[in-house]
C-alpha cells in the first residue's frame, strides 16, 4: 500500500504512466489478468476515498487516471475472454469499485470537469451485447457462475428485471442493482440537468449506458428514468441558441436521437413513434430557423426527409389496398398476411401538411427569410402540398412574389424553374394551372430568360389539357418573334423553337393554319420575315409525310398554301422588296463606314440580322419548298432571282448564295425540281450575261451541273452523277465549250480557273471506247484552242491567262503522256546534284541507291528493279503511304530528298497500267506537238516575259522532249561549218542555258555507261547513242570547230548576261556556262579535293585567249557575282555559289599555269576590290568561301586548312605546301592582315579570315630557308615581322570580348580559337618569341591564358557573359593546346604555368575545410547546379512552400516594385517582422544576381511569422490568396518609417467604393477603402467579364431589409453595390475556386471553366463607368472619363495556377516579362526550382479549367475508352498591368521615393 502512496505523492506523471502502460501489456499478453489488477484496485480505492487530497493524489495524476488509465484498462479487460470463474469474481468487484469511482464523478455537486471518456467506461461495463467476458461466459456454460454472497449483498436487488425470459448473464444483474443501488440513475440524470451550456458530446456520453440497461432494468423504473431523460435532452437541444447549435456536431446529434429511440421504445412502446417524430420536426424547425445557412439546409433536408417518409408511408398503403402478396413481396420483402405487425410510425401525410401549414413553412422559404441556397433544395415542399391538394393561390403568390420584387436573377430564375418542375411532376388542378399562366403572361417581355420559357412550356403543355381549347402561349411567342419587340436573339430564337415544338402537340395541331395565315401575312407585309420563315417552316414540319395515317401531309399543305397564298410569287416579292429597302442604304452606310465595310455582315437600318442571313434564311426556305413538295420554278422565277440577287448583288457572298442554291436545287442527287426549259434558260442565258469577275468556285459549280445535264440530254456525256462517277465524253463538240474555255482562262478567281482547267482535263480522260482511236486528233485540238488563247494574251501581255495557258499545257503533257516519255524530257538530261536515299524492299534489308535531284519516278522505278533483277512493272513503289504511280513525275514534287526512305513491293503480277492509245500515231503525244514548230518558238518567246511567266515556261519546257532541230545543230558539227552564234546564241540567256544543256548531256560521263551515273542510258538518249569514242570524237570537233573558243569567248565576257533583265535563269546558265568550259579545259574540275590544273599545259586556253586578260576578266566576274544581292532567295544564293566554284576553280589553274597571269593578277587593281568585298565584307558565304579556298590555293598550291588544334596537323599541312608563291602570299597576306582589327569578332568571316592567314603562315614558315617557289616567288622566310604579328595577337586577346554564354545554346567562339591557334603558329616558329609571349614581363600570356581558362564569377561580374572568356570544349582545349606549345622546350614558361597550376591544388588552411573537402569534393557538379537556358533563378520547395515560392515570383517579376524594396538600405530595426523584410530582399537579391538553378528561402520561412509568433510551417500548405493578404500586411508593418512606405499601395493598392443607391431619392451612401486584389465568382460564369459584371452588380434593399435614408429620415428601396472607383498600376484578381458545400459540409474546389483574356478593359466596373452606362440607360448625356483610356486598360502579365484539390495540391505561376517597348516579353512557367520558356498560345488549355477528354484502359474490353474529366488545373490568381505601366522607368514610388533608380537592376 505504500508503494501505491508513493506513486500517488509523487509530483511526476511519469510513474502512473509506468505502471499504465506495464498493466496494459499484461492485460494484453493473455497472463493471468487477475493477480495484475490488483495494483489497478488500489488505485482506484486511492482514487474513490482520497481523490480530493491533494496531497496524497497529485491533480495531473488523477485526471491522468480518470481520463487514460481508468477507460482503457476496463476496455482491455472487457475484451479478455479465456479466464476462470474464480478470476471473473475478482473482475467483477473490480467493474463494481471502477462503477464508484465514475459515479463519484458524475455527481452533479462536484465541480470538476467532466470527462466524456471516463463517462464512456460505464457504458463499456454495463453492455450486455458486447464481447466482454461476462457474456462470454455465458455464452460458453449452461449455468452462469453466481456471484458471491457479499456480492449479492452489496447489490441490493430490486433494480435489475428478473423476467425468465431474458437472456442475461448474472453477472450483469449484480452491475445493474449495483449501479441502482449507488443512485447511478438519479447521478446521472442530475449531472444531465446540470450541464452549463449543452454540450452534446457530454449528454450522449451520459444516456449512452442508460440505453445500454434500459431493456433490464423494471419496466416501472424504466418509464420514470426515461420520462425524465427524455424530457431533459429534449428540452436541453430545442433550447440550445443559434451558436451552440452551429457548434454542434452532426454525427452526435445522430446518435443522440438514436440513443433517445431505444429509451422512448423501452419505456413507451405504443406512443414512442408519436414523441420522436414531434420532436424531430421541432428540432427540424429550429435548425430551419438557425440564421446559420448550413444549420438552415440541414433544417431544410430534415423536413424533406420527413416528408420522403410520408410519401413512402403512402404509396405502401396504396398498395397494401391494391397489391397482391408477390407485389408486397418484391417491393418491401413482407407479405400482406403479417402487415399489422409492419409499423409506419406516427408521421402521416396529413399531419405533415397541417404542420407545414402551422409553421408556416412556405412563409419562411419564400418570404422574408429566403435565401437562394434555400430555393434551389426546397421544391420538394411545394410539390408535396401541391400533391396533397393543399397549394393555394396564396402559395404561388407567395413564391411568384421573388420574381417580381426585383431579386437577383439567380433567384428569379430559381422560382421559375421551381414553378416548372411543380407543373410537371404534380397534377394541379385547371384553374391553378391557368393562374400559373396568368401570371407568365405578366412578365414584362424583356425580361424573358431560357427559364421563363421552360415553365410557359410547361404550363402551356398541362393547360391545353383543359376544357378550354386555346392556344395558350401562342400569342406571347409570337410578339417576341417579331422584330420590333428589343429582346436577346436567344430569347426570340426560343420564341420561335417554342412555336414549332407546341404546334407538334395534339392538343396545338387545330391552330396550325391560324399560324400559318400569320406566318404569310408577315411576309407580305415584310415584318420579322427570317424568324417568320423558320415558324412557317415548323408548321410544314408539323404535318406528316406521305407514309403516314395523317390525311394531310407536306406536300400538300404547301401545295395548299401555294394555291391560296401565292407562296412562290410571295416569297420573291418579299426578296426583291427587302433588296430594294437596303440597296437605297449602301451609300449611307459606306459613308458612313467607309467603302472597306463588309456589306454581308452589316445589320442594315430597321433590319435585325445581317444582309447575308437575310438573303440565306429566304434562299433555305425556297429550297425546302421546292425539294418538299410538287412546286417547281419557272424561267421567270428564275430570271427575277438572277436579276435581284446576281446582277444587283451588294456583295460577292450574296450571288455566291444564290449560285449554291440553285446548284443544290439543281443538283442530279436531287429530284428534278427545276424543268429542264429553267436549265436550257440558265445554261445558255444566264450563264454567259455573267461576268467574269463574279464566276466563284460556286458559280462554276453550278456551270457544271448544267454543262453535264445539258451535254447528257443530248447524249454527248454519260456519267457524272457525283464525285467518284466521272463524266465520259461520247461525242465531240460539247455544248458550252467555249464558255468553259473562257472560264478557265479569264475567270477573276485563280481557284475558279484551276477547277476549270481540270475539268477541261478530266473531258480529254475519260472517254467512251468509241472514241478512243480519234483521242489523239481530239487533243491535239484543244492544244491549239489553248495556244491560239495563247498567242493573243501573249499580245493582251495578259499574264494570268498566260499561265492558266501554260497550266493546261503542263497538265495535258503529264496526263496524256505515254509511262515512258520522261526518258525523253529535256529536263531529265540535265545533270543536277547527285543524292543518296535508301530503298527499303519488303521482307529484305534497306540498302542505299544513288541517283539524281532531278529524277522522275519512272526513272527510281527502273534503277530499284535494276538493284532487285526484277522487271520495273513488278515494282510498287511507296513514300509516306503514298503510291507513286506517275512515272512523269519528279521526286521532289513528292518531297523524295536526300537521306529519305522509299519502300518498294514486289508485285507477283506485273503492273497492268491503263493504257494511251495513240491511233493516230505517237507524233500527237502531247509531248511531240509542243516540242516541235511554232509551239516551240512560242514557249521560247515567254522566258523572257518577265520571272513567274518565264519560270512556268521553262518547267514546261523541261518536261518536254528536247527540241529536234536543236538538238541536230549541236550533234551534227563535225559535218560541216557550223554556225556558232545560231547554236550557242549569246543574245538569249534561256536559248543558250537550252544548248549548253544538250552540249552538257552530249558529252556523257564514262563512269556512268552502267546505267546509274551521270551519262546513264536510261538518263539520256542523246549520249546513250554515242559511245565513250564517239563522245570523244565530238569532244574533238567541237573543240577543232571553234565551238570551245566561242563558249570562252561568251564566258569571258558573260558580265553583261547577269544583268537582272536577262531573266530569272540567268545564274544558272552563267554556272553551266563555265561549268561546260572546265569540262573542256581543266582536269579535276569535279572533284573538290584536287586542285584543278589545265589540259595539255594550257594550250587550250592559249587558244582561247590571252591568260593575263583571262585572269582579271575571271577575277571580275567574280566580283560581278559577289556583288550581287540574292538574300532572299536560297536557290539564288547556291547557283551564285556554283558560279564563284567555276570561275575562280578557272583562275586557280590559269595563275598556276601561266605566272605572268599571276603577276597582273597581283598589279591589278581589281584585286583590292574583290578581296574587300568577296573576302572580307561579304554576306554570302558560299562567295566568301570560294573566295578563300581561291586565295589558298593561288598562294600555297594546296586546298587550306581548318583551325587544327594539335601540332601534327599542322606540320602535315606544311609537308603538303612545300612550294608556295611566297610573292602571293606575301602580297595577300599582309592585304587581309590589317583587315582583321576591322572585323567583328562575333561574325564567322572574322575567324575564317584567321584560318586563311594561318594557313598561309604555316606554309610560308614550313617552306622558309627552301629556296624560292614555283613561278616567279621571291626566296622563302616568314611573310611579315613575327613580333609585331604577336604583338598584334595578343593585343586581339586583351581586347577580346567575352562571347560564349552561360545557359545558351550558342557555338563556341571561334573567331577566339582562331586567334589562339594563329599564335601557336607564331611562338613555335622561334623560341624567343615562345619565351617572351610567356614572360610576365613581356607577353604573360601564361597569366592571360589561365585567366581565361579559370577565372570564375565574381559580385560584380556574373552575369551569362561574365568569366571565364573560354567556357565551351572546342576554345577551352585550343588554350590548353597553346599551353602546351608555350610551356614546350621552354623552362621559364614551363615553371611559370606549373607555379600558376598549383595554386588550384593548395591545401585548405583548417582541418575541418580539409575534411569537407575530402567528403563533398566529389560531388562538386556545376553543371547540374547552374541557372537554366531561360536565365532566371528558381525557388526550392521546402514541402508545401509553393504558395509561397509562386507569390514571390510574381512580385519579383515586376521590376520597379523590385527594384524599390531592394533600395531600402536602412531604418530597418533587426525584430523578427524587419527580419521578414531583410530575408524578403535576399530573395529578391539572389532571384536577381545568383547565377545557381535555385535559391533556398527557409529562412524567410523561419522569420515569417503568424499572428500567434509561430513561424511557417514548411510541411502545411496555406492558400496562397490568405498567404498574399498576411503577407502584405506584415511588409506593409515592416515598411513603416522607411522612404517606400507606400510602395505596396503604388504598385498595388487600388479603392473600391461601396455605394447604397437609393430607388426612391437622389441621396447616395458611399464609402470607400484600400483593396489589393479584387475576389470574384467563378461557379456558373463562363468569362472573367461576366464575374466582375457580379462584382459590381450588388442586391436590392427592398420590403423588411429596406435602407433608411438619414437625408429623407425613411426607409427606402436602394441599391447596394461595390465598384472601383482608383484602378491600381497592377490589378490582382482572385478567382473563388474554392466554395463550402453546405450539404457535404466540407470545402470543395469549382474547376468550372472561366476564359480571361490577354486584355482587359476595367472602364465598366469602375464608378465612372457604371455612372456613364445608367446616364446612357436613362436617356441622359454622360459625363465624360475623369482619365484618359489607357487608364482602364490592363494586359495580362502573371497567371498563378493551382492544381489539386480543395484538400491538398500545388501552386505554379506563368508569368511574362515586364520590358521596354518593343522587346520581346516571353512567357515563362515557375515551377519551384524550375524555370522553363511557356507558349502563350497554351494558356487557355492550362489556365481556363473545365473538361478534358481522358483516356483510360479498359481490360474488360481490351481498348482505351475515352470519357470527360474535370481538369484539377485552373487559374487562381491574375496579374494585369496597366498597358505601359512598366516599359519605362517610372520613380514616383511614394512620396520622393525614385531617388537613384535606373533602367537596370538595383544594387544589391
Amino acid at each position: 500500500m505504500e508503494d501505491e502512496k508513493h506513486l500517488y505523492l509523487t509530483a511526476e506523471v511519469s510513474a502512473l504512466r509506468r505502471e499504465y502502460e506495464s498493466l496494459k501489456r499484461v492485460v494484453a499478453s493473455g497472463s493471468d489478468v487477475s493477480v495484475h489488477l490488483v495494483s489497478f484496485e488500489q488505485m482506484l480505492r486511492i482514487i474513490f476515498e482520497h481523490g480530493e487530497d491533494e496531497e496524497r493524489v497529485h491533480k495531473a495524476n488523477k485526471e491522468f487516471f480518470l481520463r487514460t488509465v481508468l477507460p482503457n484498462i476496463c476496455t482491455a479487460v472487457l475484451h479478455r475472454t479465456s479466464l476462470d470463474d474464480s478470476d471473473m469474481h475478482k473482475i467483477n468487484h473490480v467493474f463494481l469499485l471502477a462503477i464508484d469511482v465514475v459515479l463519484k464523478y458524475v455527481t452533479p455537486e462536484l465541480s470538476e470537469p467532466l470527462d466524456w471518456n471516463m463517462v464512456e467506461t460505464l457504458a463499456r461495463i454495463l453492455n450486455p451485447i458486447s464481447y466482454n467476458f461476462l457474456q462470454y461466459h455465458h455464452a460458453m456454460s449452461a449455468a452462469s457462475p453466481t456471484p458471491s454472497e457479499d456480492e449479492e449483498d452489496e447489490a441490493m436487488d430490486g433494480f435489475a428485471d428478473t423476467r425468465s425470459d431474458l437472456d442475461i448473464s448474472r453477472f450483469l444483474t449484480v452491475n445493474i442493482n449495483y449501479f441502482g443501488s449507488a443512485k447511478g440513475f438519479e447521478k446521472l440524470i442530475g449531472r444531465l440537468e446540470s450541464l452549463p451550456p449543452p454540450d452534446p458530446l457530454l449528454m450522449k456520453s451520459l444516456i449512452k449506458p442508460l440505453s445500454k440497461i434500459i431493456d433490464y432494468v423494471r419496466q416501472d423504473f424504466a418509464i420514470e428514468v426515461v420520462q425524465r431523460v427524455h424530457e431533459i435532452v429534449y428540452d436541453r437541444l430545442l433550447n440550445m441558441s443559434p451558436e451552440q447549435l452551429r457548434g454542434a456536431d452532426k454525427k452526435i446529434l445522430s446518435d443522440i436521437s438514436k440513443i433517445m429511440i431505444v429509451l422512448l421504445k423501452r419505456a413507451y412502446p405504443d406512443t414512442y413513434e408519436e414523441i420522436v417524430d414531434k420532436f424531430n420536426l421541432r428540432f427540424a424547425l429550429k435548425c430551419f430557423t438557425c440564421p446559420y445557412l448550413d444549420k438552415r439546409v440541414a433544417g431544410l433536408n430534415d423536413i424533406k426527409d420527413h416528408i420522403q417518409t410520408t410519401l413512402r408511408r403512402k404509396e405502401y398503403e396504396r398498395i397494401q389496398r391494391t397489391a397482391h402478396d408477390d407485389i408486397l413481396n418484391r417491393t418491401y420483402g413482407i407479405s400482406k398476411r403479417i402487415y399489422p405487425q409492419y409499423r409506419l410510425g406516427w408521421l402521416t401525410a396529413d399531419i405533415m401538411v397541417d404542420w407545414i401549414e402551422e409553421n408556416r413553412i412556405m412563409e419562411l422559404l419564400y418570404g422574408e427569410t429566403m435565401h437562394q441556397d434555400l430555393l434551389s433544395r426546397c421544391v420538394e415542399v411545394p410539390i408535396f402540398l401541391a400533391g396533397e391538394r393543399k397549394l393555394t393561390r396564396g402559395h404561388i403568390d407567395l413564391m411568384w412574389n421573388l420574381v417580381t420584387e426585383g431579386q437577383h436573377e439567380v433567384v428569379v430564375h430559381q422560382i421559375q424553374s421551381s414553378m416548372a418542375e411543380l407543373v410537371s411532376q404534380v397534377a394541379l388542378p385547371h384553374e391553378l394551372v391557368l393562374y400559373i399562366y396568368e401570371k407568365v403572361l405578366r412578365i414584362p417581355l424583356n425580361q424573358f430568360v431560357p427559364k421563363t420559357f421552360y415553365l410557359l412550356r410547361t404550363v402551356c403543355r398541362e393547360a391545353i389539357t383543359g376544357p378550354n381549347r386555346i392556344a395558350y402561349g401562342m400569342d406571347i411567342a409570337w410578339r417576341i418573334i417579331q422584330d420590333d419587340v428589343r429582346v436577346t436573339d436567344e430569347i426570340k430564337t426560343m420564341a420561335a423553337a417554342f412555336i414549332r415544338d407546341v404546334l407538334k402537340w395534339p392538343g396545338y395541331r387545330a391552330f396550325r393554319r391560324d399560324v400559318m395565315a400569320r406566318c404569310v401575312d408577315n411576309i407580305r407585309n415584310h415584318r420579322s420575315v427570317v424568324r417568320t420563315l423558320f415558324v412557317l417552316k415548323s408548321v410544314f414540319e408539323t404535318y406528316g409525310s406521305t407514309s403516314t395515317s395523317e390525311t394531310e401531309t407536306v406536300p400538300s399543305i404547301i401545295l395548299h398554301c401555294s394555291r391560296e397564298y401565292a407562296l412562290l410569287d410571295t416569297l420573291l416579292a418579299d426578296l426583291e422588296a427587302y433588296k430594294k429597302t437596303v440597296s437605297v442604304l449602301v451609300p449611307k452606310v459606306k459613308q458612313e463606314k467607309g467603302d472597306s465595310v463588309s456589306l454581308s455582315a452589316h445589320v442594315f437600318e430597321g433590319q435585325v440580322f445581317a444582309h447575308q442571313r437575310q438573303i440565306n434564311d429566304r434562299l433555305e426556305f425556297l429550297q425546302y419548298v421546292l425539294t418538299n413538295s410538287p412546286l417547281s420554278i419557272s424561267t421567270a422565277h428564275v430570271e427575277r432571282m438572277w436579276q435581284c440577287i446576281v446582277m444587283d448583288a451588294l456583295c460577292l457572298t450574296e450571288s455566291e448564295a444564290f449560285f449554291q442554291w440553285f446548284f443544290n436545287t439543281s443538283n442530279l442527287k436531287h429530284d428534278f425540281h427545276v424543268s429542264n426549259e429553267v436549265i436550257h434558260f440558265a445554261f445558255a442565258k444566264l450563264l454567259p450575261s455573267l461576268d467574269m469577275g463574279f464566276y466563284s468556285t460556286r458559280a462554276f459549280n453550278l456551270f457544271k451541273v448544267f454543262f453535264i445535264m445539258v451535254n447528257k440530254e443530248q447524249r454527248r456525256v454519260r456519267g457524272g452523277k457525283s464525285t467518284t462517277d466521272p463524266v465520259i465524253v461520247q461525242a465531240y463538240p460539247l455544248e458550252g465549250r467555249e464558255l468553259l474555255w473562257r472560264i478557265a482562262l479569264s475567270a477573276a478567281f485563280p481557284e475558279t480557273g484551276l477547277a476549270a482547267i481540270q475539268f477541261i482535263v478530266e473531258l480529254h480522260t475519260h472517254i467512251s471506247e468509241e472514241l478512243q482511236p480519234h483521242i489523239g486528233q481530239e487533243r491535239k485540238k484543244s492544244l491549239d484552242v489553248c495556244f491560239q488563247m495563247l498567242k493573243q494574251a501573249v499580245q493582251d501581255e495578259e499574264h494570268a491567262k498566260i499561265s492558266r495557258c501554260l497550266n493546261i499545257l503542263k497538265r495535258f503533257v503529264e496526263d496524256f503522256d505515254p509511262p515512258d516519255a520522261y526518258l525523253s524530257r529535256h529536263g531529265y538530261l540535265v545533270r543536277e546534284a547527285p543524292v543518296e536515299i535508301f530503298i527499303q524492299p519488303t521482307s529484305q534489308k534497306k540498302f542505299p541507291l544513288h541517283t539524281f535531284a532531278n529524277e522522275t519516278v519512272g526513272g527510281l522505278r527502273t534503277k530499284v528493279a535494276k538493284a532487285l533483277k526484277e522487271h520495273p512493272k513488278k515494282i510498287r513503289l511507296v513514300f509516306c503511304a503514298n503510291k507513286l504511280t506517275r512515272d512523269n513525275d519528279w521526286l521532289w514534287a513528292h518531297r523524295i530528298y536526300a537521306r529519305t526512305t522509299v519502300h518498294a513491293i514486289v508485285n507477283q503480277a506485273p503492273r497492268l497500267d491503263s493504257p494511251q492509245q495513240f491511233a493516230d500515231g505517237p507524233e500527237l503525244c502531247p509531248s511531240r506537238v509542243l516540242a516541235g514548230g511554232e509551239y516551240f518558238e512560242q514557249l521560247f518567246q515567254l522566258l523572257n516575259m518577265g520571272r513567274e511567266i518565264g519560270a512556268e515556261a521553262w518547267e514546261l519546257i523541261k518536261i518536254l522532249p528536247t527540241n529536234e532541230a536543236c538538238k541536230r545543230s549541236v550533234r551534227e558539227i563535225g559535218q560541216g561549218a557550223p554556225n556558232w552564234d545560231g547554236i550557242l546564241d549569246p543574245g538569249s540567256t534561256f536559248k543558250l542555258l537550252y544548248s549548253l544543256q544538250v552540249v552538257d548531256s552530249l558529252q556523257g560521263d564514262d563512269e556512268g555507261e552502267d546505267g546509274s551515273g551521270a551519262g546513264g542510258a536510261e538518263r539520256t538518249n542523246l549520249a546513250q547513242s554515242m559511245g565513250v569514242e564517239a563522245r570523244g570524237q565530238w569532244r574533238r570537233w567541237f573543240i577543232e570547230t571553234g565551238g570551245l573558243r566561242h563558249l570562252a569567248g561568251i564566258a569571258l565576257r558573260c558580265k553583261s548576261m547577269l544583268a537582272r533583265d536577262q531573266g530569272n535563269r540567268r545564274h544558272e546558265c552563267v554556272a553551266l556556262l563555265f561549268k561546260t568550259v572546265n569540262s573542256f579545259l581543266l582536269v579535276g574540275a569535279g572533284d573538290d579535293a584536287a586542285l584543278p590544273r589545265l589540259r595539255a599545259d594550257g594550250q587550250l586556253l592559249t587558244r582561247c585567249a590571252e591568260p593575263a586578260e583571262a585572269a582579271l576578266h575571271l577575277l571580275s566576274i567574280s566580283l560581278a557575282v559577289g556583288l550581287e544581292d540574292t538574300a532572299e532567295d536560297f536557290v539564288l544564293r547556291q547557283t551564285q555559289g556554283e558560279i564563284e566554284h567555276q570561275v575562280l576553280g578557272l583562275l586557280t589553274a590559269v595563275c598556276a599555269a601561266f605566272p605572268p597571269a599571276m603577276a597582273a593578277l597581283l598589279s591589278s587593281s581589281l584585286v583590292d576590290e574583290w578581296t574587300e568585298k568577296c573576302l572580307v565584307r561579304t554576306e554570302h558565304f558560299l562567295v566568301r568561301l570560294h573566295a578563300l579556298v581561291c586565295v589558298a590555293r593561288l598562294c600555297t598550291r594546296c586546298n587550306p586548312c581548318a583551325i587544327y588544334l594539335d601540332r601534327a596537323s599542322l606540320e602535315a599541312r606544311a609537308k603538303q605546301c612545300a612550294a608556295p608563291d611566297h610573292r602571293a602570299v606575301a602580297f595577300f597576306f599582309n592585304k587581309l592582315l590589317p583587315k582583321v582589327e576591322t572585323l567583328d569578332p562575333k561574325r564567322s568571316e572574322c575567324e575564317e579570315m584567321l584560318a586563311l592567314l594561318n594557313h598561309l603562315l604555316v606554309c610560308s614558315l614550313a617552306s622558309s630557308g627552301a629556296g624560292a617557289g614555283e613561278g616567279e616567288g621571291e626566296g622563302g622566310g616568314p611573310v611579315c615581322d613575327l613580333t609585331e604579328l604577336l604583338h598584334l595577337l595578343l593585343r586581339l586577346i586583351a581586347e577580346h570580348p567575352v562571347v560564349e554564354l552561360r545557359q545558351c545554346a550558342q557555338p563556341e567562339d571561334r573567331h577566339l580559337i582562331a586567334v589562339l591557334g594563329l599564335v601557336g603558329t607564331v611562338v613555335s616558329s622561334e623560341p624567343a618569341l615562345k619565351a617572351w609571349a610567356g614572360a610576365p614581363d613581356g607577353g604573360n600570356l601564361i597569366e592571360r591564358l589561365c585567366t581565361a581558362l579559370f577565372e570564375i564569377p565574381s559580385a560584380d561580374n556574373h552575369a551569362a557573359d561574365g568569366p571565364p572568356l573560354c567556357k565551351t570544349r572546342i576554345s577551352r582545349l585550343q588554350a590548353f593546346h597553346l599551353l602546351e606549345v608555350l610551356s614546350d622546350g621552354c623552362v621559364p614558361n614551363h615553371t611559370a604555368l606549373m607555379e600558376r597550376l598549383l595554386t588550384h591544388h593548395e591545401l585548405p588552411a583548417s582541418y575541418k575545410e580539409a575534411v569537407e573537402r575530402r567528403a563533398y569534393g566529389w560531388r562538386y557538379h556545376p553543371a547540374g547546379m547552374a541557372k537554366g537556358p531561360s536565365g532566371y533563378v528558381g525557388l526550392k520547395n521546402l514541402g508545401a512552400t509553393c504558395y509561397v515560392n509562386s507569390l514571390m515570383q510574381q512580385f519579383f517579376m515586376i521590376p520597379a516594385f523590385r527594384r524599390g524594396i531592394l533600395s531600402i538600405h536602412s531604418g530597418i530595426e533587426e525584430e523578427s517582422s524587419a527580419n521578414m523584410f531583410l530575408q524578403l530582399q535576399s530573395i529578391f537579391a539572389n532571384l536577381q544576381e545568383s547565377e545557381k538553378q535555385s535559391f533556398d528561402a527557409v529562412r524567410f520561412c523561419e522569420n515569417f511569422l503568424d499572428a500567434a509568433g509561430q513561424p511557417i510551417n514548411p510541411r502545411v500548405q496555406m492558400d496562397v490568396d490568405e498567404f498574399y493578404n498576411v503577407f502584405l500586411d506584415r511588409l506593409e508593418t515592416s515598411l513603416k518609417g522607411t522612404p517606400r512606405e507606400r510602395i505596396l499601395e503604388h504598385f498595388f493598392g487600388g479603392l473600391v467604393s461601396n455605394q447604397i443607391i437609393s430607388k426612391e431619392c437622389e441621396h447616395v451612401s458611399e464609402r470607400e477603402e484600400t483593396f489589393y486584389t479584387i475576389s470574384v465568382g467563378v461557379k456558373g460564369k463562363k468569362t472573367l467579364q461576366e464575374s466582375l459584371d457580379l462584382y459590381v452588380e450588388g442586391d436590392m434593399l427592398a420590403g423588411d431589409n429596406k435602407y433608411r435614408c438619414d437625408r429623407c429620415d425613411k426607409h427606402v428601396d436602394a441599391l447596394k453595390r461595390c465598384c472601383i472607383s482608383a484602378l491600381p498600376r497592377t490589378l490582382i484578381i482572385h478567382l473563388r475556386r474554392f466554395d463550402f458545400d453546405v450539404e457535404l459540409l466540407r470545402r470543395v474546389k469549382v474547376n468550372d471553366q472561366l476564359e480571361f483574356s490577354t486584355r482587359l478593359n476595367m472602364e465598366p466596373y469602375t464608378k465612372e463607368g457604371l455612372a456613364r452606362r445608367e446616364a446612357e440607360a436613362e436617356g441622359k448625356e454622360p459625363l465624360p472619363l475623369p482619365h484618359p483610356a489607357g487608364y482602364y486598360e490592363y494586359e495580362l502579365s502573371g497567371i498563378l495556377v493551382h492544381t489539386g484539390t480543395a484538400d491538398s495540391g500545388h501552386y505554379y505561376s506563368f508569368i511574362r516579362e515586364r520590358g521596354s517597348e518593343g522587346a520581346e516579353r516571353r512567357w515563362l512557367q515557375f515551377n519551384d526550382e524550375a524555370v522553363e520558356y511557356f507558349d502563350e498560345r497554351d494558356i487557355p488549355a492550362q489556365c481556363f479549367g473545365g473538361s478534358e477528354v481522358t483516356s483510360r484502359w479498359n481490360p474488360t474490353t481490351g481498348r482505351e475508352m475515352s470519357s470527360w474529366q474535370e481538369k484539377c488545373y485552373s487559374a487562381y490568381m491574375l496579374f494585369y498591368d496597366r498597358v505601359g505601366a512598366y516599359d519605362h522607368r517610372d520613380d514616383s514610388i511614394g512620396d520622393g521615393e525614385g531617388e537613384g533608380e535606373g533602367e537596370g537592376e538595383a544594387e544589391v
